[in-house]
């Protein structure tokens, strides 16, 4: 007889008398785990079995069959359809051991799901166990929520201030490590980059700051370290701290995934540090065979890629300038304002040209750029640097910007509300002759205070056309508008004009945290018409639910416009995508934005380089567009001439480019095929895995019901009703239901639950109207292991009566038996009695069985010998990298430690090897069947 314990089926395995009470030792068959408890807990169970828990059986089966047959595990046991190229990169990462590549994807192509698919593989795979992903400060949520939305992979996010706090309390001299307590974590790429200056703090002590911080990452022993915009880290030197930091790590872990749209920058030095983080000793020199560099480099751009239909994953997209005039009437003051202002600029210039003073240069520029943006924003950067002079209230700064990070950030107009602040008080330093400048300033401030109490800004007035012209023109009201700006004060404007037009406006600034920048886009997407962001703001968030990109103030560099389009431009965009671009006539804007958008678009025309590929990034340098802002700004009559040399300059760096720096390995198309993805998209799976759970269900008496797509069921994941579905793609059209796939805890606790047979005797299957032979049908689970790495098989059986192995018969009855309890949901099957002749029948089974399955163990031996084999020599292989990373390691004492470990490591792996080689066989039942 049978018998269950708190639910379970348990298997007494004996029973005694203590102190007057009888005790019986029992078996949780479905844990392992060994009890003593009074026979007076054990509930006798009937003499049946329920034909649910027979189909259940058969479909958890099915699936680890299937499972265990497929090359790839990621894709089946991620909650995505991960598209053509995405599949083709996860199987060329997989290609090669140590994983050590860079995912150099375009723009919008989807690298974190790449890079989630591979860290998913290696876990599933058992090679990977501790993660560490390093990423921009704005970006370390999204990484979080989708590695738990599509994979299930739960990382902790590790926050700057906490490390600090760490710091603080335990000293360099104590062992304790952060790290050591985070598995799988996510870091700010800045939170342990090594520091250059700290003010009060002497050389030595920001040098034992600096080898503490990244001691403690290197010693937690990540074995898997993943660099998202690792362009970031590149440097302009090996000297830099982003670097230092990037190569102490990667040559500290034995596999490393870096992440870039545009790895290259146009800088070879630049390109070839990003290389070497991945091998230092292949890229010693640049360029190197292009096989070489496949080896470590995986590339797709957009015009190649195909959805699952095999259709252009992009859509075509369309730029627009809209050139802005002054209307002689009606912006009468605000063309006054920008001669008075341009004649304010153009002094400062050259009065910083003469005192040799580049910040004052640079705050002129930010003049300008604030000027082209709005009056509201020229006007509040003018009255505070009123302020400062009048009152002398100007004081030196700790965080100050550097020289350089000014250019970069006012030439490529990058500007953005997390630095407005602190470029406005660097700036505000650079006073040259103060009384003179503070009655210009003074003249402009009355001008800006008049113009916006008199007139509506041309901008503004060409904006609200702009509108209504695209609301008609796609003929919806409710059309969607993302407007790109780069100063608050004028995002702040036009969400005020734009709510008093009658337009549900919101805005997203670099003062919000990420949470609050995905409430902001929730409310964009589901009730609001127009959202006005910066740049800064705008990344890593996605909004390919709306088309029509405004650029209200627009960029010099091209690759900042694309990365603004690409908010929009992305997988899962299903229009044409528009975007446009207002200038004001003839400013020094529009002179300069005429020659890189359109003369160099005739250049990329003529040499055939697509334009919203990453080369423009690689060959416009901030000096060329610097020299010709200044030229059109102080000399407009010398902007022919200096145009022509800027871009017959450009015209052979872009030659170059095709020559030389074009060795970035790009997919061909007739690598990616909806094959891989057809295969997924085909698979049986989630149709098991709703038969799985409809039985699991039925079997524990939950009430459900069926829906359109899905079931709705109370108490599977949380206490109240909820919608539940199959088909990972089905998430779109249905948002608010939960997917069951594979990785589900609850579709895990199931297959667990249910993934060996522990009943003594055999289930008789007698339904006349089934349609199934008579004779023993059995499945059974094959296992040939090592210490190393196990190979399993799933092979079912039918004998006839006269016990005569029929093959075919077998699966076909597998197929049948998976369906049954849709058929006969109420039915119970009975359990043979425990007679001599009963187990002679399941001696005979086994013993025949066995005979069968020796053939099935022989082809996994071979090839587990086989995969042995090759772990030695990869292994080998893999401590020799590992050693020549170790001697790179810039610090004296982890570098002995890490050596002293990785010997030790060496000589105890071949030692073991040969008596962890040796394979052992197991068989184990999962479902037993009489059928007559």
């Amino acid at each position: 007889m049978l018998y269950s314990y708190r639910g379970q089926v348990v298997i007494i395995l004996q029973k005694r008398i203590l102190f007057g009470s009888e005790i019986a030792e029992i078996k949780i068959p479905s844990s392992n785990e060994i009890l003593e408890v009074s026979i007076t807990e054990l509930e006798p169970l009937p003499a049946s079995i329920h034909i649910a828990e027979i189909s259940l059986r058969a479909i958890a089966a099915k699936t680890q069959a299937q499972l265990l047959s497929q090359e790839l595990l990621a894709p089946t046991a991620s909650n995505i359809l991960p598209l053509p190229h995405q599949i083709l990169v996860l199987e060329k990462v997989m290609g090669s051991w140590p994983i050590r590549f860079l995912l150099a994807d375009e723009v919008g192509m989807g690298k974190t799901i790449e890079a989630g698919l591979v860290l998913k593989e290696l876990k599933l795979r058992g090679k990977v166990k501790r993660i560490l992903i390093l990423v921009p400060k704005t970006a370390m949520v999204q990484w979080q929520q989708e590695l738990k939305q599509h994979f299930n992979e739960t990382f902790e996010i590790i926050p700057t201030e906490l490390l600090a706090q760490t710091q603080k309390l335990f000293s360099t001299s104590t062992n304790f490590n952060l790290f050591l307590y985070y598995p799988q974590a996510i870091l700010s790429l800045d939170a342990i980059k090594p520091l250059d200056y700290r003010k009060g703090w002497s050389p030595e002590k920001i040098e034992e700051y600096n080898r503490a911080r990244i001691k403690s990452v290197i010693e937690a022993g990540y074995d898997l370290v993943i660099i998202d915009e690792c362009h970031k880290v590149g440097g302009s030197s090996t000297a830099v701290g982003r670097y230092k930091m990037a190569e102490e790590l990667c040559n500290s872990a034995t596999n490393v995934l870096l992440l870039s749209a545009t790895p290259h920058r146009g800088k070879r030095d630049h390109f070839q540090r990003i290389l070497q983080l991945l091998d230092p000793d292949a890229f010693i020199e640049l360029p190197v065979p292009m096989e070489e560099l496949q080896k470590y480099v995986v590339r797709t751009e957009k015009r190649k890629a195909i959805d699952y239909e095999g259709k252009p994953l992009f859509n075509k997209r369309i730029a627009k300038i809209i050139t802005i005039q002054y209307d002689k009437k009606r912006h009468q003051l605000q063309k006054k304002l920008y001669q008075t202002v341009s004649d304010y600029i153009i002094k400062g210039i050259h009065r910083a040209e003469q005192d040799k003073n580049k910040p004052y240069g640079f705050l002129m520029l930010l003049f300008q750029r604030l000027l082209s943006s709005s009056t509201q924003a020229l006007l509040e950067s003018m009255q505070k640097r009123y302020l400062k002079l009048k009152t002398k209230m100007v004081q030196p700064l700790e965080d100050v910007v550097a020289p350089e990070e000014l250019e970069e950030l006012l030439v490529q107009g990058l500007i953005n509300p997390d630095d407005e602040s602190r470029l406005e008080a660097n700036l505000e330093n650079t006073a040259i002759n103060a009384p003179t400048e503070l009655e210009e300033i003074q003249k402009i401030i009355e001008q800006a205070e008049i113009c916006l109490n008199n007139e509506i800004e041309a901008k503004t007035e060409v904006l609200l056309q702009l509108l209504k012209e695209q609301m008609h023109q796609e003929n919806d009201y409710n059309l969607k508008f993302l407007i790109f700006t780069e100063f608050t004060a004028t995002q702040k404007m036009l969400q005020r004009v734009l709510e008093q037009n009658g337009y549900a406006t919101v805005i997203i600034h670099g003062g919000m945290d990420f949470a609050e920048r995905v409430q902001v886009l929730k409310t964009f997407k589901e009730e609001a018409q127009i959202l006005v962001s910066t740049d800064a703001a705008g990344e890593s968030l996605n909004m390919q639910f709306a088309h029509i990109v405004i650029n209200y103030d627009v960029p010099f560099n091209p690759m900042v416009l694309e990365q603004r389009i690409g908010r929009v431009d992305r997988i899962g965009q299903k229009h044409p995508v528009k975007a446009f671009n207002l200038l004001l006539e003839n400013s020094a804007e529009s002179r300069v934005y005429e020659i890189i958008e359109t003369k160099l678009q005739a250049i990329l025309e003529e040499l055939g380089i697509d334009k919203t590929a990453d080369v423009l990034d690689s060959t416009l340098a901030e000096k060329d567009i610097q020299d010709l802002y200044w030229t059109s700004l102080l000399d407009p009559k010398r902007m022919e001439q200096k145009e022509a040399a800027f871009l017959e300059e450009i015209k052979q760096k872009l030659l170059q480019y095709k020559s030389t720096e074009n060795i970035l390995p790009s997919t061909s198309p007739q690598e990616i095929s909806t094959q891989r993805t057809d295969n997924i998209q085909q698979s049986p799976l989630p149709s098991w895995i709703s038969h799985l759970t409809e039985s699991y269900l039925l079997l524990k008496q939950i009430p459900y019901q069926t829906a359109l797509e899905g079931i709705y069921v109370k108490g599977i994941t949380e206490g109240t009703t909820k919608h539940y579905i199959f088909e990972t793609h089905q998430s779109f059209n249905y948002p608010a239901a939960e997917v069951l796939h594979l990785q589900h805890p609850f579709i895990q606790r199931i297959l667990k639950e249910f993934e060996s047979w522990f009943y003594p005797t055999l289930p008789i299957l007698k339904l006349p109207d089934a349609d199934i032979p008579k004779g023993y049908f059995s499945l059974w689970q094959l296992i040939a292991q090592n210490h190393l790495e196990e190979k399993k098989e799933i092979v079912p059986l039918f004998f006839n009566p006269d016990f005569v192995n029929l093959p075919l018969s077998a699966e076909e009855i597998w197929k049948k038996l998976m369906t049954l309890f849709k058929k006969y949901p109420y039915t119970c099957l009975q359990l043979s009695e425990e007679d001599t002749h009963q187990q002679t029948t399941l001696q005979e089974i086994f013993s025949r069985s066995e005979e069968l399955l020796y053939r099935h163990f022989q082809n996994l031996q071979r090839e587990l010998q086989k995969n042995t084999q090759s772990h030695y020599w990869s292994s080998m292989k893999n401590f020799a990298s590992q050693q020549k990373r170790i001697q790179k390691i810039g610090l004296e004492a982890v570098r002995q430690k890490r050596m002293q470990r990785l010997l030790e490591e060496k000589e105890a792996f071949e030692k073991e090897f040969e008596i962890s080689s040796k394979i052992t066989p197991r068989l184990k039942p999962l479902l037993l069947l009489q059928i007559q």
